[in-house]
């Protein structure tokens, strides 16, 4: 029986496994091989001429022709070895170039797989942001996590619409003091805080205190020798706060949006941060707060800056004695410098024409008609100033501005208080009358003189 010494089909094989792996491949696996039909059909041929030297006729062989069978079937032998070597070889080494670039189409498949899901994540972060100032601080704190502990150690979820019934131990009182301190970069170090917190958690007012959980504590502690039924603190989360959502102007993103703001602060070395701006521009939408929720049944509420209190001159005392010395339904605040408005109300070069920058916003009292108003109307100014592509990252710019606005024809938002008028810090010497009262003014034979941006100085 006649054996064919034809290597087995190496050419179909190598076909069939690059075309497994894709057209491509065996088109380049061919071109690299060349056709193999004709290498079968010179090794079918040397088959035959072994057979030929091997045995003719049956007849034996001259001893040397068997020896040159011999070494011609080696050298066959050897050649098949090599070339089946040589191409399972060079198919291994192209596989793995197939196989790399398999890699790298897979690669590229989960990168593009990455951009989709930022662009999912984008897509999501405007869907909880807001588009402006109105939508996110009409925000209430009963739609966001929060918790309110009192002195008592009684405490309850932000979700119970019960939650003033649960705290029987409170008093009430006609008037409320709102303040608020969370732990971030600002211009000053937490050490000071820690010291003027001291001074201002010993007041004898009512107060709704809003703070960060590792801080509540602390306030519980600070407030702790100077009415328990006197106190409420809100735990809430900075990052929950509705303006930390606002994005406006060309930013895609709240974050990048208040990055931004925080770029173009010439003040960024020593702000250093955006979340200051946050809690700057919250003042009226905690007081807003405590007002919805109103712990204590006030009509008259006061915002304070947690640092107005910078030495122990307060200590002990109670602020708001003689609430009734502001006007009806307007807040008022101090003049930190004589009160002279810019041309344009939509203004916040307050370095560049200092002799137009007089309003301090560390502190503002007023009942809650006149709070309402007001904080509607700061959102609406806050908006206008990010339609400008103005910075608002400081709020004293933005209330000025609120303040010079009009309710309606000759109905003024403030009423402001001129610094010299007060025997007191510059900043913050609207305590100084709230606790002394009308008749204590440094002028006038002790009569204070308002002035409004609408109606002007109150005659003499």
């Amino acid at each position: 029986m006649k054996r064919s010494l034809r290597p087995f089909g190496v050419a179909g094989v190598i076909g069939s496994n690059v075309h497994t792996e894709s057209p491509t491949a065996a088109t380049a696996t061919n071109a690299t091989f060349g056709s193999t039909t004709a290498t079968d059909l010179q090794l079918s041929r040397l088959s035959s001429s072994i057979k030929r030297i091997g045995t003719r006729s049956g007849k034996r062989r001259h001893p040397s022709s068997a020896l040159l069978a011999t070494a011609t079937v080696c050298c066959i032998a050897i050649s098949v070895y090599y070339y089946h070597s040589f191409v399972v070889q060079r198919f291994t080494s192209t596989n793995s170039v197939f196989s790399a670039d398999t890699q790298a189409i897979l690669q590229g498949l989960e990168r593009q797989k990455g951009v989709i899901k930022t662009q999912e994540d984008h897509l999501q972060q405007s869907v909880l942001s807001f588009s402006s100032a109105v939508s996110a601080l009409q925000q209430s704190i009963s739609e966001i996590p929060y918790t309110v502990h009192t002195l008592s150690k009684q405490q309850t979820s932000g979700q119970s619409q019960d939650i003033q019934h649960k705290l029987s131990s409170l008093t009430s009182s006609p008037n409320t003091i709102v303040t608020a301190y969370f732990s971030v970069k600002s211009k000053y170090g937490s050490n000071k805080y820690d010291n003027w917190m001291m001074n201002i958690m010993s007041i004898q007012d009512h107060m709704v205190i809003f703070t960060q959980s590792d801080m509540v504590d602390k306030m519980k502690e600070l407030r702790s020798n100077h009415g328990e039924e006197k106190t409420v603190i809100i735990e809430m989360d900075l990052y929950d706060l509705p303006i930390s959502k606002l994005h406006g102007g060309k930013a895609p993103s709240a974050t990048e949006f208040w990055q931004h703001q925080l770029d173009i602060d010439v003040e960024k070395k020593r702000h250093q941060s955006y979340q200051l701006f946050w809690i700057w521009l919250s003042k009226t939408w905690w007081t807003k707060q405590a007002i919805q929720l109103n712990f204590f049944s006030s009509d008259f509420f006061v915002w304070s800056d947690i640092g107005c209190f910078r030495n122990g001159q307060y200590n002990g005392k109670q602020i708001v004695r003689y609430p009734d010395v502001v006007p009806n339904d307007t807040l008022m605040w101090m003049a930190h410098h004589p009160p002279n408005p810019p041309s344009q109300r939509i203004w916040n070069a307050k370095f560049v024409e200092k002799k137009h920058f007089y309003h301090s916003g560390s502190m503002a009292a007023g009942n809650v008609r006149a709070w309402d108003k007001f904080h509607a109307q700061f959102a609406i100014t806050l908006d206008e100033f990010v339609e400008a592509d103005l910075f608002v990252g400081e709020d004293q710019c933005v209330l000025q501005a609120t303040c010079s606005a009009e309710a309606a024809p000759n109905d003024a938002f403030c009423t402001y208080l001129p610094f010299d008028q007060v025997a007191d810090n510059f900043y913050f010497g609207l305590r100084y009358i709230l606790n002394r009262g009308p008749g204590t003014s440094k002028k006038q034979g002790g009569q204070y003189r308002f002035w409004s941006p609408v109606e002007g100085w109150e005659p003499l």
